[in-house]
């Protein structure tokens, strides 16, 4: 499954509360939201130790 493809099922079942997303959008999505949150992490590390 693309990228693409994946996030779209992902916010398809986001949003609808009777099914279910795909394994695929899952699995980018937390990827995408562990990237997003360990940027403000290594600032404050970078900003504590410099």
């Amino acid at each position: 499954m693309s990228f693409g493809r994946a996030l779209k099922d992902f916010f398809i079942g986001y949003i609808d509360f009777k099914g279910r997303t795909t394994r695929a959008g899952y699995w980018w999505m937390t990827l995408i939201l562990m990237i997003i949150s360990f940027v403000p992490i290594i600032f404050f590390v970078y900003v504590a130790i410099g």
